[in-house]
């Protein structure tokens, strides 16, 4: 598959992707709650998704991924640009989400009981700590599993994607109310909601910047938004507030579907169809 987009999708890999990625992240999840707290072992459990693509690509193909690390002053400043235009496109869409929140009456700014990174590290420290673990997540989901999806179609990638995406969360929602306090059954189908058009537009990232870097800033971002948010907010309800809710729902579907209308979600096809060990620019 080097550098050729493959004809079909190769479902061998994507199950044995989906069931280690589930079982590593699962294991920390649900086996690590008698010792650890839900944020110390989202921390561990979002790296689930990395080691599974690894695995699959020694194990299934066979290809040596050492040479992918290798930088140039280009590829850090490529991957920098990726960084900060696709963290700034995530900031506005958490911030038009933010808006009909506030708007609606369900979040206010008076208070909060939430914690973030920010009340217990410096702030290189917890931004590092916000991208390293996006990274984690989005070398499997958009470095992997988005391109041997790619055969499919962008909707339909997309819409796959976030469905493994969305139960991949499935115990920190059940177990912890990860994201959705309180509501630890309807928070897993509002999470799948969310996904699809959140997903979407980070497949866009990814295709549009030919890095993982792209998407992972901007998962960075919306995880740095999420506890911003919920350190210093109120809200009615997480089911329906912002970032991670109905209304935030909303912002990212707004985007979306104009990414789909305007059939610019493949941006750059001969990128997105190659996996995650052949990109030059992938780190």
């Amino acid at each position: 598959m080097a550098g050729v987009a493959a004809r079909t999708v190769r479902w061998g890999d994507v199950a044995l992707f989906v069931l280690v990625a589930y079982g590593l992240s699962w294991l920390v999840w649900v086996g690590l709650k008698p010792v650890f707290p839900l944020a110390i072992r989202t921390f561990l459990a979002m790296f689930g998704p990395m080691f599974s693509a690894i695995a699959v690509i020694r194990v299934r193909r066979g290809n040596n991924l050492r040479r992918q690390w290798r930088m140039t002053r280009r590829r850090v400043l490529n991957n920098l640009v990726a960084s900060g235009l696709a963290a700034a496109t995530i900031a506005i869409v958490v911030v038009v989400g933010l808006a009909l929140s506030l708007a609606s009456g369900d979040l206010t700014f008076n208070g909060g009981s939430g914690e973030n990174l920010f009340q217990e590290f410096s702030i290189p420290l917890a931004l590092f700590i916000y991208w390293i673990t996006a990274f984690g997540e989005e070398y499997g989901w958009r470095g992997f599993l988005q391109p041997t999806l790619a055969p499919l179609g962008g909707a339909r990638t997309g819409i796959l994607t976030a469905v493994i995406f969305a139960g991949w969360h499935i115990p920190a929602i059940l177990f912890d109310g990860f994201d959705y306090p309180r509501h630890h059954i309807l928070g897993i189908f509002d999470m799948l909601v969310f996904a699809v058009p959140f997903t979407i537009v980070l497949a866009w990232l990814r295709s549009a910047t030919g890095t993982i870097s792209g998407p992972a800033a901007a998962h960075a971002t919306l995880n740095m938004c999420a506890g911003l948010l919920y350190a210093n907010t109120n809200r009615t309800t997480a089911i329906i507030a912002a970032p991670v809710g109905l209304f935030g729902m909303v912002a990212f579907a707004m985007m979306a579907v104009g990414l789909l209308l305007s059939g610019r979600l493949w941006a750059r096809v001969d990128l997105l169809a190659q996996p995650v060990e052949n990109l030059s620019s992938a780190a």
